[in-house]
């Protein structure tokens, strides 16, 4: 069991799932795309934990463990990833915001430099010992300084 946290673009429905099939995108061999057919499964839950605009923060749970799946689904629904350039949540983006949001969206920017997807929390049954076993990583300085900014 998975469980990651984004900081995405816009405001996000408090909770939902996107599923479909994942596969590659014909004009970008390293790129991935949603399909409604063909592909490989992919399920992805996810809770919204805050917002404030045009930024939502997320905590996800990915069901399946395809490439990319989190950044597809994501972009998919139309709520890149900030800083996430191969899913359109690059700085192209803020164009589409209204100028009130470039202050926040500059400070945002300025805080990190890569997108904003951590991996959060994992659970598994330990293979030799059959125990569960549970992980959490703290978040990153980077994105506690955009989620000061934010909240």
């Amino acid at each position: 069991k998975k469980t990651y946290r984004a900081i995405v673009w816009g405001n996000i429905p408090n909770e939902g799932k996107v599923e479909g099939y994942i596969t590659r995108d014909n004009k970008s061999r390293t790129r991935f795309k949603l399909d409604n057919s063909r592909g490989k499964f992919s399920s992805t839950s996810y809770k919204k934990i805050s917002n404030k605009p045009p930024f939502s923060y997320l905590e996800l749970y990915p069901l399946t463990g395809r490439t990319h799946q989190i950044r597809v689904h994501l972009n998919s629904i139309g709520h890149s990833i900030i800083l996430d350039d191969m899913y359109g949540g690059g700085e192209n983006i803020i164009k589409s915001y209204h100028s009130k949001y470039i202050p926040i969206i500059n400070k945002v920017i300025n805080k990190i430099n890569r997108f904003a997807l951590h991996a959060y929390k994992i659970e598994f049954v330990h293979p030799v010992l059959n125990k569960k076993m549970k992980f959490k990583a703290d978040l990153p300085n980077d994105m506690l300084d955009v989620l000061r900014i934010i909240s």
